[in-house]
């Protein structure tokens, strides 16, 4: 499919939220599939969103889950050959952004693409509300690069179109955030 035909993959954080906020805010757009992009599939503040909770109430609102734990954050160390490649961004996310240059990201992030192209419209969700303080936002400017429109759902009444990061590139097929180049002259 391309970009123009594609649908547009939307963006969710479950935060504090009920179960019942989460499945209004993710039916009010028409959400199909649930990719759960959260490294580690579970709450101990908030059991509702632990996997196979979610997944039943998600499916008792006719909406589809998956867990896709290779595009979850909390990652560690970028190696230092990848730093050129990742380092212009502030911390936490260089390792994300490391992580992200690998095979099995790369092998999950096409496996998304598919889930989105046939089981969609379809959202990643994470557990952090604001996209920008989320690996969230390194995933949607992938898919941005990918050329896939991303939606957050903030709140019911709020969404926002993804901008991508200003330094986000396709390095090599894989996403990278390298320093602006200044001129010697």
């Amino acid at each position: 499919m391309s970009a123009s035909t594609s649908p547009a993959i939307y963006s969710a954080g479950h935060s504090n939220r009920s179960i019942d906020e989460l499945v209004e805010l993710l039916s009010g757009a028409g959400i199909h599939l649930v990719a759960d992009v959260r490294r580690f599939p579970r709450s101990s503040r908030h059991p509702w969103f632990d996997s196979e909770a979610m997944r039943e109430s998600l499916a008792g609102a006719g909406i589809g889950y998956q867990h896709f734990g290779e595009l979850g954050g909390m990652r560690e160390e970028p190696p230092r050959e990848l730093l050129p490649l990742v380092g212009a961004l502030p911390e936490p996310w260089p390792a994300y952004a490391a992580w992200a240059r690998g095979d099995e990201f790369h092998q999950a992030f096409e496996r998304l693409l598919k889930a989105a192209d046939t089981r969609g419209p379809m959202a990643i969700l994470c557990a952090e509300k604001d996209p920008e303080n989320c690996h969230r936002r390194l995933l949607a400017d992938a898919l941005v690069l990918s050329g896939r429109r991303v939606i957050h759902l903030v709140t019911p009444d709020e969404r926002r179109e993804h901008e991508l990061h200003p330094l986000a590139e396709l390095v090599g097929g894989r996403l990278a955030y390298r320093p602006q180049q200044t001129s010697l002259f």
